[in-house]
């Protein structure tokens, strides 16, 4: 068995890794998934780490005609006109991720019925809103994180 140093990939890999990471940043793969919502009006939720990038490329790509929610975790928020910003904990949830989790469901008991909305997740969305089922604490749910 060789190693990656003996036959050379891990030079490769290293050579290719601007490419790679630049293919995996929302701005290069978000708009041909959102081209099915295109010049329609939707609702928009982006919840994760990468949620102001993600929603950044959905309000240039779609508008934000019905508004938005975005959360990211606490101290990484972005200011995106027409959208809510809120700051969540990650990787363990607390307070401010029940909150976020009721701000979502309360924007979406308020957008117009049959909208479509373009929700979009990333890596640690569940600790960033969650609301936990009745008969379970917090401090339970945070337990299982």
């Amino acid at each position: 068995m060789t190693s990656f140093q003996e036959n050379g990939d891990r030079e490769f890999l290293l050579s290719r890794l601007p490419e790679f990471l630049q293919a995996c940043h929302a701005k290069s793969y978000l708009r041909k998934h959102l081209k099915a919502f295109s010049g329609r009006q939707v609702g928009l939720i982006a919840l994760g780490k990468a949620a102001p990038d993600m929603m950044q490329v959905a309000v240039a790509y779609l508008g934000c005609s019905h508004g938005g929610i975005m959360v990211a975790r606490k101290g990484e928020e972005k200011y995106i006109d027409g959208i809510q910003s809120l700051g969540a904990s990650h990787p363990i949830p607390d307070q401010s991720s029940m909150e976020a989790a009721k701000a979502i469901c309360s924007y979406l008991q308020h957008l117009p019925q049959g909208l479509p909305v373009v929700f979009l997740l990333s890596g640690g969305a569940s600790s960033m809103a969650c609301l936990p089922v009745d008969g379970m604490s917090l401090l339970e749910k945070a337990a299982l994180s």
